[in-house]
């Protein structure tokens, strides 16, 4: 019996051992594909921004909304579309709005509450997104962030209220009618299980009771993969 126990005892170390590695082996796959895919998508629309005179590109610390040509469907013919990325705190977030006759974008018919008056499809890009963080390049290297290429005002919305306009008034025209030299972007997720043990700790997602700050931003912390890219 006695050498029976500690057989039991060492198969089930071993098997434990095993499961964690495999648990802790698909999480990190979980996290590194879906940041991959989110990535690549932004990265290929981001590059084909177009700016004009008449057509804006507009980026904020989380969120960024541009013009670019893409296809809203595999079968789609390429079209100009409105393209806006956010963050909802826990997701990023994909919203795509194509030129219709007789009528003109978000930002131009609404520019209160561009991009959210009209959306053809929104879609979510990545899941249990912790982090997102735009960075804005000027050419000769310097970095804001935010980014109105259609004027020195600040924009209002519940989108854009943390644009500002102090760079613009140091460097005036340094932004009209032109998008940035290059994007970095810096995603940060967790897998699911993470995000399920995290609001086990915080309900809500947003709220934590004041003893639970110590061990909600540990396990944060501990979960969550950094990827940065540069889009020029």
């Amino acid at each position: 019996m006695a050498i029976l126990a500690v057989m039991v005892t060492m198969l089930f170390a071993a098997f434990s051992q095993a499961s964690r590695a495999w648990l802790l082996a698909e999480n990190r796959v979980e996290t590194f594909t879906q940041a991959r895919a989110a990535l690549d998508l932004l990265s290929r629309e981001l590059s084909q921004a177009i700016t004009t005179s008449n057509i804006s590109f507009l980026g904020s610390t989380t969120n960024v909304a541009f013009i670019a040509p893409i296809s809203t469907t595999p079968s789609d013919l390429v079209d100009l579309e409105e393209v806006v990325y956010q963050w909802s705190g826990t997701n990023l977030v994909r919203r795509v709005t194509p030129f219709s006759a007789g009528s003109a974008w978000d930002f131009y018919s609404f520019p209160q509450t561009w991009p959210a008056k009209n959306t053809f499809s929104t879609a979510v890009v990545a899941d249990n997104v912790v982090l997102l963080e735009f960075s804005y390049v000027y050419t000769n290297g310097a970095t804001e962030t935010f980014w109105n290429s259609n004027s020195t005002t600040v924009l209002p919305g519940p989108y854009w209220s943390g644009i500002r306009s102090s760079s613009l008034a140091a460097t005036p025209g340094a932004m009209t009618n032109r998008p940035p030299a290059g994007v970095e972007i810096t995603l940060g997720t967790i897998d699911s299980r993470a995000m399920t043990r995290l609001l086990a700790i915080a309900p809500n997602g947003t709220n934590v009771s004041p003893a639970m700050v110590g061990p909600y931003t540990n396990a944060l912390k501990q979960a969550t993969k950094y990827f940065t890219t540069f889009v020029p």
